[in-house]
């Protein structure tokens, strides 16, 4: 964490572009709510004048630094979602709904919101709104799920490992997707549509649903279409009451929850051996699911 209570990380940049997130998920985890929430809270803001989105009135940036325009181009609107789902998972409902006010119709964050993130915003906080949208969802994931089974399939990129150690034994340079043949690759590149770290996203958006029942039904629905079995945290933020692990596990340096463990992963899974109190990763595996299973 540094002095702006944001939670960095050892990638290239201090992994600043994709800080808003990990900062995002921190405060659910850590007990420094009151400095984490602060952090989260810098990335949205009202615009400067001389800025390219004055006339908006809350603007967001990929990294609050002293020029946060620098930081603005190009952001991804996952990992808003994911801040907004989480504020309203964690009580701050005056917060949320200012935002979901004043959002901008095209945030700079993004070149557009698909329309299913636009009618979760738009629904977040109706019981009826949660069923709409979750009729909607339904669709979209059976579709990429036979998209993604096809892919799979024509690339037999089906097994996954249980854990990073077992993946970089069978991998020496601690990925997958370099090992595929040019036919494996195409398919891959063509079919496999909806990687995890999009699911990674969508569970705290699912997870924030008015509806407890809608909640619920997702949840079921995407563990039991996407989420591979060792996929510990999201298998228990989706709802599932108990989960398999093993004490020892160690993390890999890319982000586990959002990634398979398959020969499509294209991410470099290489062991940290961090305690859980210097690894945010940890933090999420030992809070979600020692102490809740």
């Amino acid at each position: 964490m540094n002095h702006h209570s944001i939670v960095l990380s050892r990638r290239s940049s201090q992994g600043m572009m994709d800080s808003l997130s990990r900062t995002s998920d921190a405060e659910r985890i850590f007990d420094e709510k009151e400095e984490l929430e602060k952090g989260v809270k810098s990335y949205f803001s009202s615009p400067q004048e001389d800025s390219p989105e004055r006339g908006q009135k809350i603007f967001v940036c990929r990294y609050p630094f002293d020029s946060p325009w620098l930081y603005a181009k190009g952001n991804s609107r996952d990992h808003i979602l994911k801040a907004v789902a989480n504020r309203k998972i964690l009580g701050d409902h005056q917060w949320v709904k200012i935002f979901l006010k004043y959002r901008a119709k095209r945030p700079r964050i993004s070149k557009g919101y698909t329309p299913l993130q636009k009618l979760w915003m738009l629904t977040l906080y109706s019981k009826t709104g949660s069923w709409i949208w979750t009729i909607a969802k339904t669709i979209e994931m059976v579709l990429l799920f036979l998209l993604t089974s096809l892919g799979r399939t024509m690339s037999w990129t089906w097994r996954t490992w249980e854990n990073p150690e077992a993946f970089c034994k069978d991998h020496e340079d601690n990925t997958g997707y370099k090992h595929l043949n040019k036919w494996q690759k195409f398919w891959v590149g063509q079919w496999c549509v909806l990687p995890m770290f999009a699911i990674a996203y969508t569970v705290p958006m699912i997870q924030a649903l008015e509806s407890k029942w809608a909640n619920r039904y997702m949840g079921f629905l995407v563990r039991l279409l996407f989420v591979e079995k060792h996929n510990y945290v999201l298998r228990k933020m989706l709802g599932q009451k108990r989960v398999p692990f093993h004490y020892q596990y160690k993390c890999s340096r890319a982000n586990r929850w959002g990634m398979r463990l398959d020969n499509a992963c294209d991410r470099d899974m290489t062991i940290y051996n961090d305690s859980p109190g210097e690894n945010i990763e940890m933090g999420m595996y030992y809070k979600w699911i020692l102490e809740s299973n």
